[in-house]
């Protein structure tokens, strides 16, 4: 134990001497703080109103005057999509009568406006009557989902200070000594995946902090981080393996970013049929987990199932590539 501790103190003094290393571990907190300030004006850039297909074709016109028209076609697919995470207006008409739909978290002026403009566009060719429909959303899905990104990049930065520090160890040849030194292989992933453990947590919960203070379950996130150290340990020793400058590793950090934060929010647009097609990123399975207790907090049970398959998928990748890793770490 005190190997592996030793062994920390020594990677995160070479971390924090790095100052490119130093802004990797402040620019999440940063972004989440410019985030939490000009989230309002991102929810809210136009208004787009959801349309049930009975509605007439005259009153569609009309409202396309105002903002995107999306129509659907019945009342329930316009109920589920004014539940997604960005803010619409759903319209709906049984008989002679227009139903606003809202998911509840609107600001006001958006609740005034849909009234405002919907009887606009009535207003001379049909004489109906419309009502206001709150379905009990209480805090945006959108902040809420930024936040599982920031969480997301935060344990990126815990992979990547590992990832950085490996390829320090191979330019200065430094790497060549732990290789003969009593500390193993499986001691050196579990002393950096400790230290992704503390940067995850350390950002993760700084970013939930700043973005939305104590409307989260903080046990539950530093659980779900605790589970995505095994993504920390993926990224640091693949990009640390296989990279043997500081040159290449952010050449290969390129491709990691890309597929690491895109496969989630590729998960926000995906068609429910084709999101299959994610399972086998254990990423997925992160922002999934993530999303149980932030987004949709009355699934506690997709935390738990979401965080035993991130696990599963991790664990075999990590042991089919160790041997490949071990290769290209002592070989350089």
């Amino acid at each position: 134990m005190r190997r592996i501790l030793k062994f920390m103190a020594k990677d995160f003094t070479l971390a924090f001497r790095d100052q490119i290393m130093l802004y990797m571990l402040i620019m999440p907190l940063l972004l989440s703080f410019i985030f939490s300030l000009f989230i309002s004006s991102l929810q809210n850039t136009q208004v787009s109103f959801v349309i049930d297909s009975s509605v007439e074709e005259t009153v569609v016109q009309g409202l396309q005057q105002y903002g995107k028209v999306i129509v659907l076609e019945s009342n329930q697919a316009v109920k589920e999509r004014v539940l997604g995470i960005d803010d619409v207006v759903g319209i709906t008409k049984v008989a002679d009568k227009y139903n606003i739909i809202l998911e509840g978290n609107e600001l006001e002026s958006l609740r005034e406006l849909a009234g405002m403009t919907l009887d606009q566009v009535i207003s001379g060719q049909y004489f109906g009557d419309y009502q206001v429909e709150s379905l009990g959303k209480e805090e945006s899905q959108f902040k809420n989902v930024i936040v599982i990104v920031m969480i997301l990049m935060g344990i990126l930065m815990g992979g990547l200070l590992s990832a950085f520090n490996i390829i320090d160890e191979k330019e200065s040849r430094s790497i060549h000594a732990l290789g003969v030194t009593p500390l193993s292989f499986g001691e050196m992933l579990l002393a950096r995946g400790l230290m992704a453990l503390i940067i995850g947590v350390m950002l993760g919960v700084g970013n939930a902090l700043i973005m939305v203070g104590t409307q989260v379950n903080y046990l539950l996130l530093i659980i779900g981080v605790l589970f995505s150290v095994t993504l920390s340990l993926l990224i640091g020793f693949g990009i640390g393996s296989f990279a043997n400058s500081q040159i290449e590793g952010i050449a290969l950090l390129k491709v990691v970013f890309l597929v690491f934060m895109g496969v989630p929010i590729a998960a926000l647009f995906i068609p429910a049929k084709w999101i299959w097609v994610l399972y086998p990123f254990p990423n997925y399975w992160a922002f999934e987990a993530f999303n149980a207790i932030m987004v949709r907090p009355l699934e506690i049970g997709n935390f738990w199932f979401s965080n035993g398959i991130l696990l599963a998928i991790s664990v075999v990748l990590i042991l089919l590539l160790t041997p490949i890793m071990k290769k290209h770490l002592f070989t350089h």
